[in-house]
């Protein structure tokens, strides 16, 4: 039988949030792994919470026949991009319908992860999935707080300050055909940060790779927040509360702000959070030394099917040869590609971005995180671009508050954007020869 992987992947209707996931399946040896990127919605905009529920139980039936053996209960890899609510609030559902085996997240210090509290909107649903009580919590200590709702789960987590970005590097993948997804990368001693020690969890520095034996590539990198940001946020809540500038402020302080002037604090974090927010994990994979592939992208688009004269699905097929080794998925989260605040990507990355297929732009479209000059410069799918292949896919909410998209990221990408709101799931799929 001759060596093929196939897989399905999934920018999920979570409107304005977040929730990518899917699976790979060898019908070989009857193998299945489930990945997860980020799972959650704000509750801001109506109906989110609702479509995020339906998302989550969909993904769990996941009734694509090619995967019919696979354990439906099962995540191999959760990567969470970074805390904020509307990328996280899911999870707790995540924790309770399925057994993760592995949990990916950047570490942020507890005086930086309070400011994501802030994150909570005035209008948040007291029966979302992610009370405020256990938001608070899992801010608090998301490791604590992730192993209490599953002990066995493996909590993989990258220091983005280790090493310095400039140093970074890529070790790559093992001469092995273990059935297992397995790590790469500098493991570091979790005594090194105080609230780690003696504790079960993996810390590994800003190199952390992870590979299906030679043929698919999970490759991560943390940008982590910046001071001079985090002093600025911080007066601007002293500010609210009326402290002086040389004035303490609390995690409790935090909470109070949160509780009694949410709307206050909001226009700090609106105002100066962007630039921490932008702080996270990306995610690059995709299939690697590859013979040749074919598949098909999927979109189905709700709004369309309102309309008899426009048709519900749209379906592209291609076909690429073994000139092509490694087709990507780019995932960014709420980082950024704007001049000021742009990820330094290493060389080892950045080689591999003009093969990249499917790019999830920033921050759901925010004109703060995005120019177009730097997407050019990172040659960001630039070998698929002229085959009218490279899909850009903009997670948004419509009758978000925030004006996303951007006018600005729908002129420059209008020839390749995919608007992945409450409304519409943009699948790719793929059939790998080796």
């Amino acid at each position: 039988m001759k060596e093929i992987l196939e897989s399905d992947f999934t920018f999920f209707k979570a409107g304005q949030g977040a929730f990518y996931g899917g699976r790979i399946y060898d019908p070989k040896n009857r193998n299945c792994w489930t990945i997860v990127y980020d799972c959650g919605s704000s509750s801001s905009v109506k109906g989110n919470k609702e479509s995020l529920k339906n998302e989550i139980d969909y993904f769990h039936a996941y009734p694509h026949h090619h995967y019919q053996f696979s354990k439906k209960n099962i995540i191999d890899i959760l990567f969470i991009s970074h805390l904020d609510y509307d990328h996280v609030s899911g999870v707790f559902k995540l924790l309770s319908d399925f057994e993760i085996k592995k949990i990916v997240l950047p570490y942020f210090t507890r005086e930086i992860r309070q400011f994501f509290l802030i994150s909570i909107c005035a209008e948040i649903d007291p029966a979302a999935y992610l009370s405020v009580n256990d938001y608070t919590s899992f801010i608090e200590n998301p490791y604590q707080f992730i192993k209490e709702k599953n002990s066995l789960v493996e909590i993989y987590i990258i220091n983005g300050d280790q090493p310095p970005r400039n140093e970074i590097y890529y070790d790559g993948f093992d001469n092995t055909d273990s059935n297992d997804i397995y790590p790469k990368g500098e493991r570091i001693d979790s005594g090194s940060i105080t609230e780690l020690a003696n504790k079960d969890y993996f810390l590994y520095a800003n190199n952390l790779q992870f590979f299906i034996q030679k043929k698919w590539e999970f490759t991560t990198l943390v940008k982590s927040a910046k001071n001079a940001v985090i002093v600025s946020l911080i007066n601007c809540l002293k500010q609210k509360l009326g402290r002086t500038p040389t004035s303490e402020i609390s995690f409790d302080d935090i909470k109070k702000l949160v509780s009694n002037k949410r709307e206050e604090a909001h226009d700090c974090y609106r105002k100066h959070l962007n630039d921490i927010n932008s702080h996270g994990l990306v995610l690059l994979h995709g299939p690697i030394n590859f013979k040749f592939l074919e598949g098909n992208t999927l979109c189905s688009d709700e709004l369309k099917m309102k309309f008899p004269f426009n048709k519900p699905l749209t379906i592209n097929h291609f076909r690429w040869s073994n000139n092509i080794n490694f087709i990507g998925t780019l995932l960014m989260g709420d980082t950024s590609l704007a001049q000021n605040n742009k990820i330094d990507f290493p060389k080892q990355l950045k080689v591999k971005f003009p093969y990249v297929h499917v790019f999830q732009i920033p921050h759901h479209g925010s004109f703060k995180n995005w120019d177009f000059g730097v997407f050019n410069d990172f040659q960001i799918g630039a070998e698929l671009r002229w085959r009218l292949k490279l899909h850009t896919v903009c997670n948004f909410g419509y009758g978000n508050t925030y004006g996303h998209p951007s006018p600005e990221v729908l002129d420059n990408l209008s020839e390749c954007i995919i608007l992945n709101s409450q409304f519409l799931r943009f699948t790719t799929r793929y059939y790998v020869h080796y």
